[in-house]
């Protein structure tokens, strides 16, 4: 037995998100091979080679394949976390976290929407990708070796952040008076494939349906970033179009 729909498991669970209750579960990690021949880590030895060169050939390599290190990180994280950027329900999610008026490409959007590299980051990619693909210009070695150091802070940083989801449960303090194991609604990844279920009754979310990004992100952020957790919850009861205004939405942890 199952559920039809996410909205119809929300409304029969009746969580009063004004004030819930987070317990974590545990780590969590898709099954998934991205399948690429060359890997970020791989651009980045690359690029350090390149810059022992010491001709502006070796200069102009090193930058590109510092580039292309950062590029190929991005879409492992797009293809591990299933994400496909041809759907309006990633578009929408994106739009509602990120500022139009930054002007960044829609990839960087995604990570910056997800909060999984810092602002300053993302600004400094963006201008390493107009340096590479707009002002055919020699750079200078501190340029390259500012750029070898962006990507592999990049590379290094958002790894530990993706590979870390949690899954977790939405309560409230009425139901964890029934003292069950598991008396919310739980977030988590059974069989590969991204679920959420209440009273043992599962619903799948496939990458299309307009709750998945969104649960991606209260599993990214649920045990790294609790306020960036808070805004999630806030986007995700928006969606189920709650009666509750999203500026009530109150949580705490639980042990």
């Amino acid at each position: 037995m199952s559920y039809k729909t996410i909205n119809d498991l929300i409304s029969d669970s009746k969580i009063d998100f004004t004030n819930s209750l987070i317990g974590i579960d545990s780590s969590e990690n898709f099954d998934i091979d991205d399948n690429f021949d060359i890997s970020p880590e791989k651009y980045l030895v690359y690029a350090k080679k390149d810059f022992k060169s010491t001709d502006d050939r070796g200069l102009i390599n090193s930058l590109s394949n510092s580039k292309r290190a950062i590029d190929c990180q991005i879409d492992v994280i797009l293809k591990y976390l299933n994400l496909n950027l041809n759907y309006n329900n990633i578009l929408n999610f994106c739009n509602h976290f990120v500022d139009d008026e930054q002007s960044l490409p829609f990839k960087l959007k995604v990570i910056k929407a997800y909060n999984l590299a810092p602002v300053i980051t993302i600004s400094n990619i963006r201008n390493l990708r107009n340096k590479v693909e707009h002002e055919y210009k020699i750079p200078n070695k501190t340029e390259v070796i500012s750029a070898i150091e962006l990507a592999e802070l990049f590379v290094q940083s958002l790894k530990s952040k993706y590979e870390k989801m949690f899954s977790f449960e939405i309560t409230d303090i009425k139901h964890q008076k029934n003292k069950q194991y598991i008396s919310g609604i739980l977030f988590d990844i059974f069989d590969n494939i991204l679920t959420i279920s209440y009273n043992r009754k599962r619903v799948s979310v496939d990458n299309e349906n307009d709750f998945y990004p969104i649960i991606i992100a209260m599993m990214l952020s649920v045990y790294q970033d609790q306020d960036n957790f808070i805004e999630y919850l806030k986007y995700f009861v928006n969606l189920y179009n709650h009666k509750i205004p999203s500026g009530k939405v109150k949580i705490k942890r639980y042990e």
